[in-house]
């Protein structure tokens, strides 16, 4: 679940307790939740540049909407279901890391 166009933490909270609520009403038990955040405008945009920094070496590879996504919106790359930016991008990664 998401929302959009309201910067209310109230909202935010409210997104969380829908969420949680649903999950309870289909029979989930034991839930555990995890936020996420990409930060300030400032952070937003050094994780932006690093991220692209880091897939554009093998743009080759990715596949043909990965490629318009580098370009528009690389956050949406690690979404790719395309099984060979997946292997592309985790390769990378692991390469990136150690």
């Amino acid at each position: 679940m998401e929302a959009f166009g309201v910067d209310s933490p109230a909202l935010d909270a409210e997104v969380i307790a829908l969420a949680k609520d649903l999950l309870e009403a289909l029979g989930a038990k034991q839930l555990k939740f995890a936020i996420n955040t990409l930060g300030d405008p400032e952070s937003r945009a050094a994780y932006h540049q690093a991220l692209v920094a880091f897939l554009t070496p093998f743009k080759d590879q990715l596949s043909e909407d990965s490629k318009i996504r580098l370009e528009k919106n690389p956050l949406r790359i690690l979404d790719s279901k395309d099984k060979g930016d997946q292997a592309s991008w985790q390769t990378r990664r692991r390469s990136w890391i150690t």
